[in-house]
């Protein structure tokens, strides 16, 4: 369980999802501005269909624990025409009615997340292999913005568990308000300054 309770004296709860850090928010999102122009023409260009991408969203986010990004992408799988049991099947890591084709990219998808985006080289290689440079970009540009998404959404939570008595491991009340002001205040800016600027092009990896 991400949302544990501890036992001791004082029964306490811990809030153990993985947040964002001043740093690494400026880390991703700026990540993610270099790349925009990338990740606008993956969207642009249709690579991958709907169903695909949101499976890939889906399994980032059952790892992250995003309850926000669980809810609005199911509803979206659902609407893409995938089954309710399928989704069960996935947010438990479970795989037997996942495409085949697809599966090298879920997985991929989850180690991306479970290592905060520090990928290894093997299964990297795996997803060029399978999939070539052009879908890879593809399943990249998922990854990365379900990534932020999820993280944002957990820190939000951070803040509010903390509110109710919750403990935060190796966070902070300031390190949790300056992330969400600056998701208020530096994130919208280098969007808009990211449409303006950046072209859309093949993504660069």
């Amino acid at each position: 369980m991400l949302l544990q309770q501890r036992k001791t004296m004082n029964t306490k709860y811990i809030y153990n999802k993985r947040i964002f850090t001043p740093s690494l928010f400026v880390r991703e999102t700026t990540e993610l501005f270099r790349k925009f122009g990338a990740i606008k023409y993956s969207f642009r260009r249709q690579g991958i269909d709907h169903r695909f991408r949101e499976r890939i969203m889906l399994s980032a986010t059952k790892v992250n624990g995003c309850r926000y990004c669980s809810y609005g992408h199911t509803k979206a799988a659902l609407a893409s025409g995938i089954s309710q049991i399928e989704i069960d099947e996935l947010m438990k890591s479970e795989y037997s009615n996942i495409p085949e084709y697809e599966l090298k990219a879920i997985l991929f998808a989850q180690h991306y997340a479970e290592n905060l985006g520090k990928y290894d080289h093997i299964p990297w290689q795996n997803l060029i292999d399978n999939y070539g440079t052009d879908t890879v970009s593809d399943i990249l540009a998922s990854i990365r913005l379900i990534m932020i998404g999820n993280l944002c959404g957990n820190t939000l939570d951070a803040l509010y568990f903390r509110m109710k008595g919750y403990t935060i491991p190796q966070s902070n009340f300031f390190k949790e308000l300056l992330v969400i002001l600056l998701m208020i205040t530096y994130l919208p800016v280098i969007m808009i300054v990211a449409l303006i600027i950046k072209k859309s092009e093949p993504i660069v990896l």
